[in-house]
This record gives structure tokens, C-alpha cells and sequence, in this order.
């Protein structure tokens, strides 16, 4: 926001004093988080939870595997940009990234607990408790339905549309998405055997997991 605009002008009364509480508590946002519109500042706080749990931001998977393809010299490509995903959040209604914000607040308490649950679902290739895990959301905060719509469910039907379209091509292409877009009825894994691509789950000591697809010529 500007600096004549804050974030509690866009947000409720309840939203209001968990986000007090939560400055107040955990003294790790910058002093301009005010001007931070709800859905970045939650995205924020996810940030700063994730590095109370141990994790480090800058090791994730996908900056693994760029590095990787960088010093292969293998072709990059994105599913999606980065304006898209930005544009995307940004498009949500006030009303939206209010109950965004209050959700990730009220989470904080569960924050170590959930985390531990998905990073074991994930290490040990379990899709459906993986599942299970990241739509936890929808059933503690069904006003939520909305922009998971969005952010998973149409996105998934968009990112199956280019996978298919690589698929179709005579090259080898390996594609890095969240876990939680390979998971559920609309996932990208089941609209793909939707699509009679067969879908493999490969495993390397139960630490990782990944999909191989290949053609079903029937």
C-alpha cells in the first residue's frame, strides 16, 4: 500500500488484533509490514514460521533443481510466471485476503505441528495423507473455498494442459510443481490418467517420491 494506506484499513476487527498480537509476539516482521497488502503479508508470515520449524527458504526443491539444470545446461522452462502467481494473489477481494490473513494467524499456534506432518507425507511418498495434510485448510476454514478454487484447482487444470503438451513432443521433460498440486480429484496426476497417461510413483529410501508418465498408447 502506499504510505498514506495501511493494512488494518482492509482488514476486520478479529484480523486486526491476532496480527497485533502476532507483531507483538514474534518480533520478526520488518517495521513496514503495515503497507504489506494481506495476501503477501501472510505469505509473510508463512516465511517466518517456516524458519522457527527449521526450514531454509533459499533450499528449496525448485532452486535445487534449477541449479541442477543450470550446471547440466539444460533448457528452463515455467509452467507458470512469476507475474502470473503475483497478479493471481493480488486479484483476491479484500473480504478474500482478510479471512487469508486470519487463517495464517490462527495457524501459527499449529505451525510446527502441520509442517512436520506434511514434510513426512512428502518424504515418505504418501499422496493421499499428503492430501489430507495440505486441504486441512478448506475444512478449519471453508470461507477459504474460493481462492483454493484458484489457486489450486484451476491452476492445476492449466499446468495439466502444458504437461500433456510436452508429453506429446519427443523430448524428455522434467517438471517440478508443490506437492499440492499432485494430489486429489483434481490433481494434476488424476487428470492426467484421466487422459490415459499412465502414472507411475518411483521411491529412493522413502526419502523422495516423484511421477513418471508416459503414454498409454491404448
Amino acid at each position: 500500500y502506499p504510505r498514506d494506506d495501511s493494512v488494518e484499513n482492509h482488514i476486520g476487527a478479529e484480523t486486526r488484533a491476532h496480527l497485533a498480537h502476532y507483531v507483538a509476539t514474534s518480533k520478526e516482521l520488518g517495521s513496514d509490514y503495515t503497507h504489506l497488502k494481506p495476501w503477501f503479508l501472510s505469505i509473510a508470515i508463512a516465511i517466518v514460521e517456516a524458519k522457527r520449524a527449521g526450514l531454509n527458504t533459499n533450499d528449496g526443491i525448485d532452486r535445487h533443481f534449477v541449479d541442477q539444470a543450470v550446471t547440466m545446461k539444460k533448457p528452463i522452462g515455467t509452467l507458470e510466471t512469476s507475474e502470473f502467481q503475483l497478479e493471481l494473489m493480488n486479484s483476491f477481494s479484500d473480504e478474500l485476503q482478510d479471512q487469508l490473513l486470519l487463517a495464517a494467524l490462527l495457524d501459527t499456534e499449529k505451525k510446527p505441528e502441520v509442517m512436520g506432518q506434511l514434510l513426512q507425507a512428502w518424504k515418505s511418498g504418501d499422496a493421499e495423507r499428503l492430501h489430507e495434510t495440505t486441504t486441512r485448510y478448506l475444512r478449519d476454514y471453508p470461507v477459504l473455498k474460493p481462492l483454493f478454487e484458484k489457486m489450486f484447482d484451476q491452476r492445476n487444470d492449466s499446468m495439466t494442459q502444458k504437461i500433456e503438451e510436452f508429453l506429446k513432443t519427443p523430448k524428455t521433460v522434467f517438471v517440478a510443481v508443490g506437492a499440492g498440486h499432485l494430489t486429489g480429484e483434481r490433481g494434476i496426476l488424476a487428470q492426467l490418467r484421466a487422459k490415459n497417461y499412465e502414472v507411475e510413483q518411483l521411491h529412493d529410501k522413502g526419502l523422495r517420491s516423484a511421477a513418471a508418465l508416459t503414454e498409454n498408447p491404448n
